[in-house]
């Protein structure tokens, strides 16, 4: 629960948010509105002038060639054509001159209507963050969410069910899981991971598991897996190697199930499951938890049967696991949460001091995981000039390269 002082900013930030952006949106909003129209506009009237002219001119062209025949001179003949020009150019010093176009090209209208699109959305997301910040005003500082779940995966055999099962990690600056799967065994795996695989193997695009509704076809897309997973099986009599690797991440995180065991990822971390996994997916339904950690909503990995399985979750960097008793806190950055099992509840802490919020580079909110349960968090690998010095070394390291 926070203190006055902290709900009264929450507050004020929340109102001037939610003020300004909606101000802002309405002003891009009404700005592209407004090119939009003036692009039509200008266009139209381009378009009048010209048909206005060409009208003039066609007047002037059917004048000459009754004035012409009114003088009985062969029609079609040299004597006619030269006359009827004569008659057009001193009709053309009596017309007005041709209006010059001055609506610009369609492109740089349209390049100009995204441009206020994109302020447009600017407001919107300063909207949306001074309704988090109003949200969390109301609850007094304080949200969270609970996750719940009966079983948590026992890793403390993990190297020796790896070896079992034929997987072998390598982390680094690429990762990789090589797979030995024996006859008939297969891997489920996320398009665009395979790295390699022996001529034994095949492979088949398919549902890993058929939504049954239209909120578990949302959950599917939105959980960051897609509806359909490649299926790789070993169709030979001997072992066959599959490889796989993740796209843009440095590590690989086994996480062996069985019976009832499952547990909680950040969306997307999913990528290859060895045996047969369920993947579903849940929405943190809070509006301030979800700005302030980065998570719209969490998987949810879980076995399937009494077999054996190993989910691979891609991770950022190096992974870290810490169990929690009861009512143990551990406090980590934005977007750094890669699993949590147990009855965790997730939320938030706000750093105490205005420096701190400003020049630490981990932002105003850190990401509480309250137990009893236990929680994996990756600490990603860095270049230097991320890692070192705070907010002001990291904007003097972008403009001045080297």
């Amino acid at each position: 629960m926070a203190d006055k002082l902290a709900v009264r900013r929450y507050w004020r930030r929340g109102v001037t948010g939610v003020t300004v952006g909606s101000v802002v949106t309405a002003a891009f909003l009404a700005l592209a509105g407004v090119v939009g129209w003036y692009a039509k506009f200008s266009h139209d009237r381009d378009d009048a002038r010209e048909e206005f002219h060409n009208t003039l001119v066609d007047k002037a062209e059917k004048k000459c060639d009754t004035d012409v025949l009114a003088k009985k001179i062969q029609p079609g003949t040299l004597l006619f054509q030269s006359a009827k020009e004569r008659c057009i150019t001193e009709a053309a010093k009596t017309l007005p001159p041709k209006a010059e176009k001055v609506a610009l090209p369609y492109k740089l209208y349209l390049i100009a209507g995204l441009l206020m699109l994109g302020g447009a959305l600017f407001g919107a997301r300063m909207v949306h963050k001074g309704a988090a910040y109003i949200q969390l005003a109301r609850r007094k500082g304080y949200t969270s969410r609970q996750l719940a779940i009966a079983d948590i995966p026992d890793t403390t055999n993990t190297d020796a069910i790896l070896k079992r099962q034929g997987v072998v990690i390598k982390n680094g600056v690429s990762a990789i899981a090589e797979i030995n799967l024996t006859k008939g065994a297969g891997v489920v795996a996320q398009p665009g991971s395979l790295a390699a695989m022996d001529s034994d193997i095949g492979m088949q695009m398919r549902m890993i598991d058929t939504p049954k509704s239209a909120a578990g076809l949302f959950g599917r897309l939105a959980s960051g897996e897609g509806l359909s997973m490649v299926h790789y099986r070993n169709e030979g009599t001997g072992t066959a190697q599959l490889v796989l690797s993740p796209e843009d991440s440095r590590g690989v995180l086994a996480m062996p199930l069985q019976g009832n065991e499952a547990f909680y990822c950040k969306r997307g971390a999913f990528f290859a499951a060895v045996g047969e996994v369920t993947v579903g997916f849940e929405r943190i339904k809070n509006m301030s938890l979800t700005k302030f950690t980065g998570m719209f909503g969490l998987q949810r990995i879980s076995a399937t049967g009494d077999a054996p399985s190993i989910a691979l979750l891609a991770t950022k960097g190096l992974v870290q696991d810490k169990v929690l008793g009861e009512g143990a806190t551990i406090r980590i950055p934005a977007k750094t949460l890669v699993a949590a099992a147990g009855n965790v509840t997730i939320g938030l802490w706000e750093q105490p001091t205005g420096m701190g919020r400003l020049f630490s580079g981990n932002g105003a909110f850190l990401t509480t995981v309250t137990g009893p349960g236990r929680v994996w968090y990756e600490v990603p690998l860095a270049t230097s000039s991320t890692k070192e010095g705070g907010t002001i070394s990291r904007l003097i390291d972008r403009v001045l390269p080297g």
